[in-house]
This record gives structure tokens, C-alpha cells and sequence, in this order.
């Protein structure tokens, strides 16, 4: 499955595919003049004047702390498990751990819930085919380390700039965080990482976080993540007794 392909979201419809609901919505910058960064006026970093490269208090840690909102809650988790996961799976034990030590100080909470682990695990599975994506590895190897924050949410936004979501713009957000902060660990600026945090937490409080909520919470990835699966095996299935039939015509034939 492509990431970027435009898949259905997740709540449950008629005969078990997942509702598309809520798929294409308004861009935060939608009826206004098109920048390059279409995030910079909601970052901070772009107009009125502000330094993009000023990492010295990013008060989104802070804002996403105090939330009481529990989506963005969840939203902060997950990312940190999507990452600490990624980067134990790619680069063992001690890279994870350093990790997990930097994410502490985000706020990040253990996962414990059963159902918010398999959110997580459901993220996960759809990223895995972005490894094999060589234009999104080019496009990544090419974002110098250390970049500003208006250029990378120049680079994120253009994910979401046709008011187009779906699960696997999600879960390529979630891993575009994943590459830059693994980046920035093995470049020697681990300084840099808890910056990259709350950058992409902004992300996707300004993105994600309201289409999410039209899903009915981060749960409905469960059940995309089910229905593409049967909907794989149904194929496969297909292809095989078309196979079948293709062998036993040409018996007939012979």
C-alpha cells in the first residue's frame, strides 16, 4: 500500500469497508494568498518578523503538556512510540534509549492501554512500505540537519497542502519525524531532537488532530488497518483462483 494513496479512513460502513468521512477538509491556510510556507502563520516562524532559527523556548512542549485534550495527548505518545519503536527496530537498544531519555522531557507518558498500543502498532504497519519509497528517502536525505522550523513545515505541509487526509499521510508525517529526529541524533546535534518533537507536535496538532477527531479518535486506524487487510486477502484470494482457472483452461486445450 502507497502512503500516499487515497484510502478510505476508519470508522465502519456498509458491509465492513471503513466510512470515508471527513477526508478532504479545508487547509489551515485555505482562501488565503499561497505562500511557500504555508504553515509560517501559524508557526510562529514566518511573518511579524520572528527568528525561524530560534530553538530556545518552543513553547509547544509546553502546550502540549498542559493539554487536556486527550487526542493531542495521544497524538504526543504515539509519536514518541512510533519513534522510540523505529529506532529500536533500525538502530538498537542504546539509540531507542537515548531517545526514550530525550522524550521524557516532552512529556510523553508510557503507553499502557491495549487499544493505544495497537493504534500505535497500526501506524507502524503502514510506514513499514515507506521504506521502499525512494522519493520520500531523496526528499529526506536532502532536508539539511538542523534546518529551521519554517523550512521543514514548508517541506511537512506540502503532505496535507490539497486538504486531502488519509491514513497514510498520517503515518508518513509520523515518519518524516522519525527520520529527521534519528537524523539529528547520529549527526551529533542531539540538542536538536526535543526541538524536532515540538515542531512536528505542532504539525500535527494544526493537521492531523482535526481530522482525527472527525474519525471519531485515533482508534478508526484499527479498523482501516483490519478492512485493508481483508480487503489484501480477498485479492490475493482472487488471484489465485484466477490462476487456477487460467492453468485448468489451458489444460482443456492441451
Amino acid at each position: 500500500m502507497s502512503a500516499q494513496e487515497d484510502e478510505p479512513s476508519g470508522r465502519g460502513g456498509r458491509g465492513g469497508r471503513p466510512e470515508t468521512r471527513g477526508e478532504k477538509i479545508p487547509a489551515p491556510h485555505a482562501g488565503r494568498k499561497r505562500d511557500p510556507f504555508p504553515c509560517s502563520e501559524r508557526s510562529g516562524g514566518g511573518g511579524g518578523g520572528g527568528d525561524a532559527n530560534d530553538r530556545s523556548s518552543d513553547p509547544t512542549l509546553q502546550s502540549a503538556d498542559s493539554s487536556r485534550d486527550p487526542i493531542i495527548r495521544q497524538a504526543r505518545d504515539l509519536l514518541i512510540k512510533f519513534i522510540v519503536d523505529r529506532a529500536l527496530t533500525e538502530n538498537g537498544p542504546e539509540v531507542a534509549a537515548a531517545l526514550t531519555a530525550e522524550c521524557r522531557d516532552v512529556g510523553a507518558e508510557p503507553l499502557e492501554d491495549r487499544r493505544v498500543v495497537e493504534v500505535a502498532n497500526c501506524l507502524k504497519k503502514i510506514a513499514d512500505d515507506l521504506e521502499n519509497n525512494v522519493q520520500l528517502q531523496r526528499l529526506i536525505q536532502n532536508i539539511p540537519v538542523n534546518s529551521p522550523k519554517d523550512y521543514l513545515f514548508g517541506v511537512a505541509c506540502k503532505l496535507f497542502d490539497d486538504g486531502i487526509f488519509n491514513w497514510g499521510r498520517v503515518a508518513t508525517l509520523f515518519y518524516f519525524a522519525y527520520k529527521l529526529v534519528i537524523r539529528a541524533y547520529t549527526s551529533c546535534v542531539p540538542d536538536y531532537v526535543k526541538t524536532l518533537l515540538g515542531w512536528m507536535l505542532e504539525l500535527i496538532k494544526l493537521y492531523i488532530v482535526p481530522w482525527i477527531k472527525q474519525q471519531g479518535g485515533w482508534e478508526a486506524v484499527i479498523v482501516y488497518v483490519r478492512w485493508a487487510a481483508c480487503q489484501s486477502r480477498v485479492v490475493k484470494v482472487a488471484s489465485l483462483l484466477m490462476s487456477a482457472f487460467l492453468v485448468y483452461r489451458q489444460l482443456r486445450k492441451a
